[in-house]
């Protein structure tokens, strides 16, 4: 028999303790995320029926195209974590860039048909009548900060496959309470802006939290190379 410097319940303890310290965050950055869209409903709905019609409309066919660039952007973490875990650091970067091109390619499609959603719902058989003028409003607005959405998303991911999850769940509690709720609160009830000041205020958040996990990767990356170039020395 081969003596083993670790024990069975050790090694299962200090397993379930590297899981519970990656995951624990990512848990708490998806209720961050569902808790912020919870509360944009909720001001939706204190705007008024009309208003909260117009946010679900909206809504439903923003998310079509937003889960299906999160299905194609989801990839890149298992693929920066093979990287990473085989010690490629060099592969990072270039893996990066090939992120940004494919993140490109579908969010410039994906934000034309939202921008065009009047058109095609009219087509799809909506009634351009009571709500459907704000639904329209609301896509305008989502159609800008998609490009900010869909960075976000990868750059998460990228930094999830670094192992790095903390530090994006405190940028995204940051963004979604300390900037998107308070904006979305002031320009569509404080300032009367209606369902279009509670989206811009979400897309605010969006958009600081897009250009502060850029910045966390852009710092790891840097440090991987860095590792990268004294292995080689």
């Amino acid at each position: 028999m081969i003596p083993t410097s670790t024990s069975a319940p050790s090694l299962w303890y200090r397993e379930s303790r590297a899981i519970v310290h990656l995951a624990a965050p990512l848990a708490l950055t998806q209720l961050a995320y569902m808790a912020i869209t919870t509360t944009d409903v909720v001001m939706m709905g204190w705007l008024g029926p009309e208003a909260l019609a117009a946010g679900a409309l909206a809504s439903h066919f923003y998310w079509l195209f937003v889960l299906f660039s999160m299905g194609l952007l989801a990839g890149a973490t298992p693929i920066f974590a093979q990287h990473l875990g085989a010690r490629r650091l060099r592969m990072i970067r270039p893996t990066l860039r090939h992120g940004v091109w494919l993140a490109a390619l579908l969010v410039l499609p994906c934000g034309a048909v939202v921008w065009q959603a009047g058109t095609i719902l009219v087509a799809l058989g909506q009634d351009p009548e009571g709500a459907f003028g704000l639904a329209v409003a609301l896509l305008a607005v989502a159609a800008v900060f998609h490009v900010a959405d869909a960075l976000q998303i990868a750059a998460r991911g990228v930094l999830q496959g670094l192992k790095d999850t903390r530090v994006p769940m405190l940028f995204t509690l940051a963004t979604s309470w300390g900037l998107g709720l308070p904006a979305a609160a002031l320009l569509g009830i404080g300032v009367d802006l209606g369902g279009e000041g509670v989206w811009t205020g979400i897309a605010a958040a969006m958009i600081g939290a897009c250009v502060l996990l850029i910045r966390r990767f852009r710092a790891q990356a840097r440090r991987l190379a860095a590792r990268a170039s004294a292995g080689d020395a």
